[in-house]
């Protein structure tokens, strides 16, 4: 089955949402065309009775404290009564490396679709959000966004997780920039010595 409607919903707080921005407009990008009709949405300034006329959310947000953003959590609260028979799918990204972080927000989310009788299809948990704006990296993510709009276009469920790196990269792209650290305070340390 085809989804017609599709709703992108960035559910970032006010000063996160330059984080995820390019989650929401790289979704519509790869989802416009092939499905009928693609909207974004900002969790800020909507009018919730206009959802029950997709067939498809996605949520995307930057943990806060961990969890949901607290906008998030209002949104959910005014939806129980407006969407019925949606599939949800969401992205959360977190500052962490770990992309394990954003699991227990994907599960509050599980398990709200759970008691509004919604379908979960699933999620796309991304860490070190931060260096994905910094680095040239981008592709990685990419990689895995395109696999969640293809499963968004076949309504088919989905969990996938990245980070900006391998933990080998990490740790040596670690080592490499404390390295240069070291020999930067050393070489300021040897030349106090020397004047004084």
């Amino acid at each position: 089955m085809m989804n017609n409607n599709v709703l992108i919903i960035s559910c970032s707080l006010l000063h996160n949402y330059i984080h995820t921005e390019m989650f929401v407009k790289s979704m519509h990008t790869m989802l416009t065309g092939e499905i009928k009709n693609v909207d974004i949405r900002d969790v800020h300034c909507f009018d919730i009775s206009s959802f029950s006329q997709y067939d498809t959310v996605l949520f995307i947000y930057e943990l806060s404290m961990g969890t949901l953003p607290s906008v998030a959590i209002t949104l959910l609260k005014q939806l129980e009564t407006v969407l019925k028979h949606a599939d949800i799918y969401c992205i959360a990204a977190t500052d962490l490396y770990e992309p394990e972080a954003c699991e227990i927000s994907c599960r509050q989310l599980e398990r709200w679709a759970q008691l509004n009788h919604l379908n979960y299809m699933g999620s796309l948990m991304i860490g070190s959000l931060y260096l994905q704006n910094y680095l040239s990296i981008r592709m990685v993510t990419k990689a895995y966004l395109k696999r969640l709009s293809k499963a968004i276009k076949e309504n088919s469920q989905i969990s996938l997780q990245t980070t900006c790196f391998s933990m080998k990269q990490f740790m040596k792209l670690g080592n490499i920039y404390w390295k240069k650290e070291i020999k930067k305070k050393q070489k300021e340390l040897f030349k106090k010595m020397k004047n004084q």
